[in-house]
């Protein structure tokens, strides 16, 4: 029986994303160096801490793996009163592109949920909620009796 060569493919197209109309082209695909660092980003995001450190490590996903047009259009407009990108859309595109993009699986939520869901709990909005509820969240507290 001959030896088949497995092959791995590492290349991927770049990602295209939209705000308010205006394209952005990411990477198609991170070294692994760099994911390391996305990585560590995403879990200062769910540790917690000041908002200047939750920010810069949203901010760093981002312009990490955009393409340098995209980047220069990008940064100009975290700062651009007339033509914004605020903090929840920041947050949105830094929690998809590391959770759906570059991830095989979505990064884990704070709380585990149980696989076989199809009892009486709510569905999920589909969408790994560590990014986007980082200004108020307060894991400690239960409001279900």
């Amino acid at each position: 029986m001959p030896d088949e060569i497995k092959r791995f493919a590492s290349r991927r197209p770049p990602v295209t994303f939209e705000v308010d109309d205006e394209k952005f082209t990411a990477v198609g695909a991170v070294p692994a160096e760099m994911m390391k660092d996305l990585m560590a980003q995403a879990e200062n995001l769910r540790a917690g801490g000041a908002f200047a450190e939750q920010y810069a490590s949203i901010k760093a996903i981002v312009e990490s793996v955009l393409l340098p047009d995209s980047l220069e259009v990008f940064r100009a407009r975290l700062a651009d009163l007339a033509n914004p990108i605020d903090f929840d859309v920041l947050a949105e595109v830094s929690t998809w592109l590391v959770s759906e993009v570059y991830s095989r699986r979505p990064t884990p939520s704070p709380s585990p949920s149980p696989e076989k869901g199809n009892g009486d709990g709510t569905p999920s909005t589909g969408g790994p909620p560590p990014v986007e509820s980082i200004p108020s969240t307060s894991p400690g507290t239960d409001t279900s009796t």
